[in-house]
């Protein structure tokens, strides 16, 4: 890899004030969650490349997660909603929002509405400089203390909750599940949050494993009953986390 980092270990534990939480919300370790996050947000100047110190700064700083919680020593605990809280503090941070105002956002969205993981929620857009939420259908900026914007300025805002990011909400608008690519999906319900084949409980690192031991496509197909095309998108995101891991 180019980077080393000890392999701590992510697992849930905190509440959800909004919905209920899953009986399993996810275990990960902190390299498996950054391979997941490079993997889906595209660098740029502003923020090139992802590393484990970034997910540990951010939880360490409360951004996208409880502000008012304590880390533990040692090991630093997440679950599935702050996985994807930081999966969009990443997106954030990719179109120029700078930490700052992240962390301002994440404070403010917790202390208005109790969102004790606001960025896993779905009405955030970006503006630059700014973060925008949606109040009684007018758009206002949360860096800016709630100010609210022109009406025509929506067509200038970013989603950032769109298709590509591939985030799944429940009725509480809160993210229930992540497709981090096309057939993929992390669902903390489903095998402690693992990355399966969608549709099934098929975990895609079982099909990287026999594919990598010399079984081809077409007789994995055939061993779990599942079309050419499910095999291929979990060979495909497998291989993806592999190269990654590799640079």
């Amino acid at each position: 890899m180019g980077y080393t980092a000890p392999e701590l270990l992510i697992t849930g534990g905190a509440e959800v004030t909004t919905t209920e939480i899953p009986a399993s919300v996810g275990t990960y370790t902190i390299n498996e969650a950054t391979l997941y996050l490079r993997a889906t947000v595209s660098g740029n100047r502003c923020f090139p490349t992802i590393y484990p110190q970034h997910l540990s700064r951010w939880h360490r700083d409360g951004i996208g997660t409880n502000c008012n919680a304590r880390p533990n020593r040692g090991i630093r605990s997440i679950n599935f909603f702050e996985l994807v809280s930081f999966r969009m503090v990443a997106a954030m941070r990719a179109h120029g929002i700078s930490s700052h105002d992240i962390k301002l956002a994440s404070y403010l969205l917790q202390e208005k509405w109790s969102w004790e993981y606001p960025f896993s929620m779905q009405q955030i857009w970006v503006g630059l400089p700014d973060l925008f939420v949606e109040i009684d259908g007018v758009p206002v900026a949360v860096t800016r203390f709630w100010q609210s914007a022109l009406d025509l300025m929506k067509e200038y805002l970013v989603p950032l909750e769109s298709n590509s990011h591939g985030l799944i909400f429940d009725s509480f608008l809160q993210a229930s599940a992540w497709s981090p690519s096309e057939g993929v999906l992390i669902d903390p319900g489903l095998q402690f949050g693992e990355p399966c084949i969608l549709g099934t409980r098929i975990p895609t690192e079982t099909i990287w494993a026999l594919h990598q031991a010399g079984d081809s496509i077409g007789l994995i197909s055939r061993m779990y009953d599942l079309p050419v095309s499910q095999i291929n998108s979990a060979v495909k995101w497998e291989t993806k986390l592999a190269e990654i891991a590799a640079n």
